[in-house]
């Protein structure tokens, strides 16, 4: 019998007679809550939007880059890719965008240069997850955005543009054009910064 985390379900007793217990006293020791998405394991409890998978339904693409603004183009790159061969070519933009906007908050914000960064993506049914892990434990923050600048921006991406151009104010196009999004901190160290999407066609 396994436990959590793969460790044994309780102690292994030698032969003879049981040992006796102290009331109150459990061999089992408690373990943190955590939730997985795909290998990694985060500290907490899942959020109640986590798109969870069925079983055989899901499918995971994985990319590892450094903390470097050559990588935006790769990660982009592969979403493109993903969703074309996944049938889902109108979550296109909105999910480029927000890979644009995670990944450049961790090579701006959370990461030193070259630190090793990973860009998952999660998708069953029509629905997917974009997660960015960087080696920080700092939350990302959603800054206050001027509505100066703004108001003379008639065509959506160049809205984008203008944001994303600005530290920590591109979390709000995230929080626009996701179902949800978050983070939480790796169980190995680190954190995880996540947005989920849903196909609206």
């Amino acid at each position: 019998m396994v436990g959590v985390y793969g460790t044994p379900a309780g102690p292994v007793l030698p032969d003879g007679p049981a040992p006796v217990r102290p009331p109150g006293q459990s061999y089992r020791a408690a373990q943190p809550a955590c939730w997985r998405i795909g290998e990694l394991r985060l500290s907490g409890t899942a959020p109640a939007c986590w798109p969870e998978p069925f079983p055989g339904q899901g499918w995971i693409s994985r990319l590892d880059v450094a903390a470097d603004p050559g990588s935006l183009h790769p990660a982009r790159e592969l979403t493109r890719r993903c969703l074309g061969y996944r049938g889902l070519p109108g979550m296109v933009w909105d999910a480029t965008t927000i890979i644009s906007e995670l990944l450049t908050n961790a090579i701006t914000h959370a990461s030193p240069s070259g630190a090793a960064l990973r860009v998952i993506l999660i998708g069953h049914l029509e629905r997917l997850a974009i997660v960015v892990t960087d080696p920080s434990h700092r939350a990302p923050v959603r800054r206050a955005v001027a509505a100066a600048g703004l108001v003379d921006a008639v065509d959506p991406a160049d809205v984008c543009d203008r944001l994303l151009a600005e530290g920590g104010r591109g979390l709000h196009i995230v929080d626009g054009l996701s179902r949800a999004w978050g983070w939480a901190p790796l169980a190995t160290g680190g954190k995880a910064v996540w947005a989920v999407l849903e196909d609206a066609g």
